[in-house]
């Protein structure tokens, strides 16, 4: 009677065992990465072409955006040849020229600042990107060549180095 007890605990500890051993086995079949990398920063950022792209679309969007800065600066100049061409002062259509003139260049202005703050901050997410870029890349290169830790180098001499 007492083995037909210790039967089932006896299955149960041999069952929780097996699942306690049986990750070790599968990971016997890939065992965690072992190799040490150094790798030239400046290589990988040149081979991924990532800088051209980001500078296309920055200057893209600077070329777009002079065209914009181009246009209001032209309706402020036809504002301001409009009030200064044989409009009476003393006439409402004056003070809605002069009205009109304040608007544009107030404009202009904010426009100005909005230019360099939407340029600086696509700059930023363009870095970024890049960054991302670089560190998928290098992970995906490790993963693949069984590489556990990577040194990050911009100028390497490997003149000295063995295997």
């Amino acid at each position: 009677m007492l083995t037909n007890r210790r039967l089932p605990v006896a299955a149960i500890a041999l069952l929780a065992a097996g699942m306690l051993v049986a990750p070790s086995l599968v990971q016997a079949d890939n065992p965690p990465p072992t190799r040490i990398a150094v790798i030239n920063i400046v290589k990988v950022f040149a081979s991924l072409n990532a800088k051209n792209k980001g500078d296309t679309e920055l200057q893209t969007l600077s070329d777009k955006l002079d065209k914009q800065e181009k246009a209001k600066e032209d309706a402020l100049t036809a504002a301001r040849s409009l009030l200064q061409n044989g409009l009476n002062p003393t006439s409402q259509a004056y003070q809605d020229a002069q009205n009109d003139l304040m608007l544009k260049t107030v404009d202009l202005q904010a426009f100005k600042q909005y230019i360099q703050l939407k340029l600086e901050m696509e700059q930023r997410l363009k870095t970024l990107s890049i960054y991302h870029l670089i560190n998928d890349t290098v992970a995906t290169m490790c993963k693949q060549r069984g590489i556990a830790l990577v040194l990050v180098t911009d100028d390497a001499d490997f003149s000295d180095a063995r295997s």
